[in-house]
């Protein structure tokens, strides 16, 4: 085109407008495109914007150059483009637009800004599967982010929703029972949790047995909490973390009433089998911690000993002992 253009120019009867000049190198780097050829498209869109900042096609170059961008897995520079779209008028790219800037950000733990982004999807969507991913995008950032409230409120929002899958009624009851959780509100947690459980046997299953039995031992329901325990015992052998995070629960279960030798085993089992460096970990600190107290009780178990002084003693008497 460049060179197209500066032919033209040394032809009295060529007269090239601007306009004109915008649109055919618009066009050969949208050509390129839509060949699929990205490494050339991505250079082609970039001389195309820095000839015409303001052109005809700046939002068209900056999608088009985007979605390269993103095929290439440059998703930081595809992001500029998209937002460059999303901060002008509403337009035929604003909707693919909102869904990856909504999804980098969240995929880069950027939670607040996939918010934002996913806030925006809901506004601009004309599609009702993209508007219910605005959604369920917007209850899982808000779940990152720890507002439970409003995680509640929005998972809700979601499971009104028919259109959704037996895995997001799952993940939305699970959403709402961790919230519920955080806050304390152990009987909303409780049914959310069972719910969770009930709907099919997978890693949000395994989550929830393991707050199930949590909630009956911190409420003091001891014997309840190891019913629970030894149930989901063999239901949780895919799982490891779950599975471990249940036997250190088995140990406080048996601390809390006393029977320090189970405990010990308990523990001692998550050491020689669990390879998970943080609940290892944990294990080997609690263990370290009984070992400490039952020396401490030693301690004090000695020293309640009968002390006799033989030096004001008479000399049968120091014989005799």
């Amino acid at each position: 085109v460049d060179e197209f253009v500066q032919f033209s120019q040394g032809l009295g009867f060529a007269d090239i407008s601007e306009a004109q000049q915008d649109s055919l190198t618009y066009t050969a780097a949208e050509n390129r495109y839509m060949q699929g050829d990205c490494e050339n498209a991505i250079r082609s869109f970039a001389n195309y914007l820095d000839r015409f900042p303001r052109g005809i096609f700046a939002l068209n170059a900056q999608f088009y150059r985007a979605e390269c961008d993103y095929r290439n897995n440059e998703h930081q520079k595809a992001l500029a483009g998209y937002v460059y779209v999303l901060d002008r008028p509403k337009s035929k790219f604003s909707e693919n637009a909102a869904i990856r800037a909504a999804q980098i950000n969240y995929a880069s733990g950027n939670y607040e800004a996939a918010l934002n982004f996913y806030q925006v999807l809901e506004q601009v969507a004309e599609f009702r599967n993209n508007q219910l991913d605005a959604r369920i995008g917007q209850m899982r950032a808000l779940s990152r982010l720890d507002r439970p409230d409003q995680t509640i409120e929005q998972a809700q929002t979601v499971l009104q929703d028919e259109r959704i899958t037996r895995e997001v009624t799952q993940e939305a009851h699970l959403l709402i029972a961790r919230a519920a959780f955080r806050q304390n509100r152990q009987e909303m947690a409780r049914e959310h949790f069972v719910k969770v459980n009930q709907i099919a046997e997978n890693e949000m299953a395994a989550e929830a047995k393991y707050h199930l039995a949590l909630i009956e031992f911190r409420q003091g329901n001891y014997e309840q909490a190891e019913k629970l325990i030894f149930d989901y015992i063999n239901s949780l052998a895919a799982y490891d973390v779950w599975l471990a995070k249940l036997f250190m629960l088995l140990a406080d279960n048996y601390l809390v009433q006393e029977n320090v030798f189970q405990a010990r085993h308990t523990l001692q089992s998550i050491i020689e089998n669990y390879e998970g460096e943080e609940i290892r970990n944990q294990a080997l600190q609690k263990l370290e911690d009984i070992d400490r107290q039952e020396h401490l009780r030693d301690q004090r178990e000695d020293g309640d000993t009968l002390e006799i002084d033989f030096s004001q003693s008479q000399r049968n008497d120091r014989e005799f002992f």
